[in-house]
């Protein structure tokens, strides 16, 4: 007697998901975070971020949630600090972050 031969069908057609389709839709997309006011001179001004042509404007002291890649381009916004001595000469740098910044959930 010959066997009758079965077709799998694809996991995309049957509805089904696989493993690694099933973590990408698991992660986050959005974090909320929270801006503190500082004694800069734009210390209390909100923060502007551009991700992708896509704008924000964000307010200090404020819980927000906002997507991943704009927590992403706040934690890689750095500037350049300059340590001086009793005469105003530089003699040291170093690079803090632009907009410290609490993640909340």
């Amino acid at each position: 007697m010959a066997k009758k031969k079965t077709e799998e069908v694809p996991a995309e057609l049957s509805g089904e998901q696989k493993p690694q389709e099933q973590e990408a839709e698991q992660k986050p997309t959005h974090v909320t975070i929270m801006i503190p006011s500082s004694s800069d001179f734009d210390g209390k001004d909100d923060v502007f971020v551009s991700v992708n042509g896509k704008d924000y404007l964000l307010q200090r002291d404020v819980e927000v949630t906002v997507p991943i890649a704009v927590a992403n381009v706040l934690r890689d916004a750095k500037k350049t600090v300059h340590d001086t001595d009793q005469h105003g000469r530089i003699v040291s740098s170093r690079e803090v972050a632009r907009f410290p910044f609490q993640t909340i959930k």
